[in-house]
């Protein structure tokens, strides 16, 4: 049977693919359709710009939870993703998962992340691991240490390291090591003395600089400062600043 495009020519078939034979004539299909079938209005594919296949029509963008594949027509995202830009590639997740990295969803994210609305955030790069907000360390990485949800590459103050965490000294120190108790300065006013911490340093044997109490000179009772002796204990005698047990020839004795 010929088919007319126009009333002053007939046709054996319908060449033009953007065509199709309907009543006797070559009818065009509807606007952005490229190629349809049956009816006009039943596009089989779509203008190559800008125009996506989507049951039979022809239309600007995808709906919500579809993309556009490589043949031009809009195509379900894959679950866990709500919206996607292709098959592999998530923009949003379904509820119960969260986005990751830009284009996947989990069930869970992973350690350095927190679950922040349907999101994987990245934690603070100060933390290892965090909850409740990003910069709410539970854990540190190598090199830094733990202390009240925080990290710190070293202790501050009124602490001291250890196992990988920040460990409160024993009051009136200051400053701590090894143990909570072997001070290393004291709270003001007090004094540092043998890792402990005290109100006056000793009468004998030594002498306050700046806030500790250090030794004397070997075998001397007070002292100018830790290297200057001022007066010797018995059967010591005062040389140089130092206590000798017996005057160099030339040294009478004073």
């Amino acid at each position: 049977m010929d088919y007319g495009t126009n009333p002053s020519r007939c046709v054996q078939s319908c060449t033009n693919p953007n065509f199709i034979p309907l009543e006797g004539q070559c009818r065009q299909c509807t606007s952005n359709c490229k190629t349809c079938s049956v009816t006009v209005s039943n596009c089989t594919s779509c203008d190559e710009i800008n125009y996506f296949l989507y049951m039979n029509s022809c239309i600007r963008s995808c709906p919500v939870g579809m993309y556009s594949s490589a043949t031009g027509s809009c195509t379900n995202c894959e679950k866990p993703c709500l919206t996607c830009s292709t098959k592999l590639n998530c923009e949003s997740c379904v509820a119960g998962y969260y986005f990751f990295n830009g284009s996947s969803c989990v069930t869970q994210c992973p350690n350095g992340y927190i679950e922040v609305v349907n999101d994987c955030m990245t934690c603070n790069p100060k933390c290892a691991t965090c909850e409740v907000t990003q910069s709410n360390c539970t854990s540190c990485p190598s090199g830094s240490y733990f202390y009240q949800n925080d990290c710190y590459t070293t202790c501050p103050a009124l602490t001291y390291p250890y196992n990988k965490t920040c460990t409160k000294c024993i009051t009136p120190c200051l400053t701590c090591s090894s143990s909570p108790e072997l001070c290393l300065s004291c709270i003001e006013p007090l004094l540092l003395l043998n890792s402990t911490c005290v109100t006056a340093c000793p009468l004998s044997g030594y002498i306050q600089e700046d806030s500790k109490c250090l030794t004397c000179p070997q075998n001397c009772l007070t002292c100018q400062s830790s290297i200057n002796c001022s007066l010797c204990s018995n059967e010591y005698f005062l040389l140089q600043g130092g206590c000798v047990s017996s005057c160099p020839v030339n040294y009478p004795i004073v």
